[in-house]
């Protein structure tokens, strides 16, 4: 029997948790051009037997999804076939783009900017219609969690939209293969933006235009349908509509308008407006992981298996989910009666049928699903630690996420900034590069005898070593000999400002050394000082012990990585506020003695627990205790001696770059120490 649920309900009494393991289809029907019987498949999804932490809910189940589209019914082989192909692509990738496992390839000048909008206070963006429902302002409001940001779409793309919707409702019912693409491109168009704004309408307003635009307005226009078929005359009214927004605007906001349109956003630059043109979201014919790491979001981003299908339904119209030959849940986006609040809840009618409980994901399930390979975890293990590494660039993992026994982390791909060939060491150190660079900046172009002329004690060979070790990182441009600052540049000098370690490390793994060695530690956990040379010999072929010895140093100084001793241990983990509170409350406990615990011991655990770097654990803290975010726990400020610390980390601006101590012996509520840590005795 048939009920209504909003997604939040489906999640809740989890409808589509615990799947059986294997392989299932997803099909869909739409009236508009198919028969009621008549199902096409779309998809494959791959339910794995592993489980994994996502959003406030439990587990949900690693799945992948690949693109598996069924031939049409009675269809020739022809050019309308070729095209009816290519909406049902485009179609899933959109659909897939706005649930958020599918990003766009971005290019390093795009990455860059998106890094120092992230570092504004509030940002404006001004959709064309098409941004509004293919995924690109869905991913951008993903990444850019620091600021505010403000949504302001244009009347005209909700008349767009309101043209479309009629369209749509006119050809229901009809079952003529014709109508495919008009319905397909309408109802993602539709469904998309509605709902994306009505899910962000605290912080959204439409903006009317000026009436005198409203000649280039043409009733039945194809914008927002397909993009083939753009209107010169409405992309007219867009940017006329934009210039008045732009004028007529009082803030110091950042403002940027948001296309996928080549031409419209030429035509944007054109005319002095900045945009950001983010790439079409595609999908391609291998599996997609149902969760990834977003280097610019900093954390892992991904959707379970029913925000998916919610998105595809909006898209399709109706979808089940097969288990063939067996329906496992049908949902319908349509039905009579169906209310206004209905839409703005995004309910669906569902149909979920009977099926036994798969075995117990969790600890104390058989061994076929903790354990899928047949070997024991020790041994798994083991099998890590003797694989070749591979050089995971920009992979960082700044939100907690466990992965159980069977999930390799290998799966995990990211989207993030091109890596620049070269496998030469640093013979340089970083401090003094960064140092170089912040001059040449300043001197807006610079050759190494100027840089060692006005760097006493410093030699021309120096300088040039450190100009090539900025150079493959993408920090410095060689122009015959003089060498000038990239933007890139600009993006490091700024998050050096506001100590922003982890994004300075994202721009360093373009170093291939860097990023290798980074994912060779995250993988480890921990490497031996003596260890450190062979394996990077085992990667790079014959290497110096200095240049070996030079390069973990760039992690520690980036709080990446910490020295325990004779062990390096990996520091790159970042957690959310709430993994963070549970940790902390986990190292109190083996670290307190009547109730009261030693910085000194409780921070080291902390860290390698966690696999955080003291500087960041410390900051997280701090930023806890000035906030009042632990209650539980008293921290009293008292005199102490000499301080304890293991590590430096980079400070201060790059011409004036310098490094300081990372003290692991006491926390600090201003200026004033604190040694030791009251809370519950346990």
């Amino acid at each position: 029997m048939a009920q209504h649920f909003t997604l939040d309900q489906c999640r809740r009494q989890g409808k589509l948790h615990g799947l059986a393991k294997g392989k299932y289809v997803i099909e869909y029907n739409d009236s508009t051009h198919l028969s009621q019987d008549q199902w096409v498949r779309l998809a494959e999804v791959d339910v794995r037997a592993a489980a994994i932490p996502m959003g406030e809910e439990d587990t949900e189940q690693f799945y992948t999804i690949r693109k598996d589209i069924g031939p049409l019914p009675a269809e020739k082989a022809d050019d309308a076939s070729k095209r009816n192909a290519r909406i049902l692509h485009d179609t899933l990738s959109l659909a897939l783009a706005r649930a958020g496992i599918l990003a766009p390839d971005i290019p390093n000048e795009l990455f860059i900017e998106l890094l120092t909008l992230g570092e504004e206070d509030g940002v404006i963006v001004v959709p064309d219609t098409n941004a509004l429902h293919n995924g690109a302002l869905h991913w951008l409001l993903q990444v850019l969690k620091r600021p505010a940001v403000w949504i302001l779409p244009l009347a005209a793309s909700l008349t767009t939209v309101q043209q479309r919707d009629a369209m749509v409702k006119s050809l229901v019912g009809k079952a003529n293969l014709g109508n495919l693409t008009k319905a397909l491109r309408s109802r993602g168009l539709v469904n998309g933006a509605l709902g994306l704004l009505l899910r962000n309408r605290s912080r959204s307003q439409v903006v009317e235009l000026d009436h005198s635009l409203l000649r280039y307005q043409k009733t039945g226009s194809n914008s927002g349908s397909d993009p083939d078929n753009s209107d010169v005359l409405e992309d007219r009214l867009i940017i006329e509509g934009i210039h008045g927004v732009l004028r007529t605007m009082r803030t110091r906001s950042t403002r940027r308008v948001i296309t996928s349109d080549v031409n419209m956003a030429r035509v944007l630059e054109a005319e002095g407006i900045d945009t950001l043109f983010v790439p079409s979201i595609s999908m391609g014919s291998a599996p997609i992981d149902c969760i990834r790491y977003d280097a610019l979001a900093c954390r892992f981003l991904g959707a379970p298996l029913c925000s998916v299908i919610w998105e595809l339904v909006h898209a399709f119209g109706s979808i089940r989910l097969m288990k063939e030959p067996t329906p496992i849940a049908t949902f319908d986006c349509f039905w009579p009666g169906k209310s206004p609040a209905d839409w703005s809840s995004e309910s669906l009618s569902c149909t979920f049928s009977d099926r036994p409980k798969p075995p117990s994901l969790r600890r104390g399930g058989n061994q076929d699903e903790s354990e899928p390979d047949g070997k024991p975890e020790t041994e798994r293990r083991e099998d890590r630690k003797n694989a070749p590494f591979r050089v995971a660039r920009g992979e960082r993992t700044r939100e907690k996420v466990t992965m159980r026994a069977g999930l390799s982390t290998d799966t995990l791909k990211t989207p993030t900034v091109s890596v620049r060939l070269g496998t030469i060491l640093p013979r340089a150190s970083l401090p003094q590069a960064f140092k170089f660079l912040g001059t040449v900046r300043r001197l807006n172009g610079a050759k190494p005898a100027q840089i060692a002329e006005l760097s006493p004690g410093t030699t021309p060979d120096t300088v040039r070593r450190a100009f090539e070790l900025l150079r493959r990182i993408g920090l410095l441009d060689d122009d015959a000999g003089t060498f000038r600052a990239t933007r890139d540049a600009d993006a490091v000098e700024k998050a050096l400002g506001r100590e922003d370690l982890d994004a300075v490390s994202l721009i360093i793994q373009r170093f291939e050394p860097y990023a290798a060695f980074l994912e060779l530690l995250q993988s480890l956990g921990e490497i031996q000082r003596g260890g450190v040379v062979p394996l990077l010999q085992q990667r790079f072929g014959s290497i110096g012990a200095e240049e070996g010895g030079r390069l973990p140093r760039f992690h520690s100084l980036l709080g990446q990585a910490w020295t325990d001793g004779d062990v390096i241990r990996d520091g790159s983990r970042r957690l959310t506020d709430r993994d963070a509170g549970e940790a902390f409350d986990r190292a109190y406990a083996a670290t307190s003695v009547d109730g009261l615990a030693k910085v000194i011991e409780l921070l080291p655990l902390l860290c390698k627990t966690e696999h955080i770097s003291p500087w960041a654990v410390k900051k997280q803290i701090e930023r806890f205790i000035a906030e009042g975010l632990l209650p539980e726990y008293r921290f009293e400020p008292s005199a102490g001696g000499k301080p304890v610390s293991r590590d430096e980390i980079l400070s201060g601006q790059l011409e004036d770059l310098t490094t300081r101590p990372v003290i692991i012996d006491r926390l600090h509520i201003g200026e004033r120490p604190v040694f030791t840590i009251g809370g519950p005795s346990r």
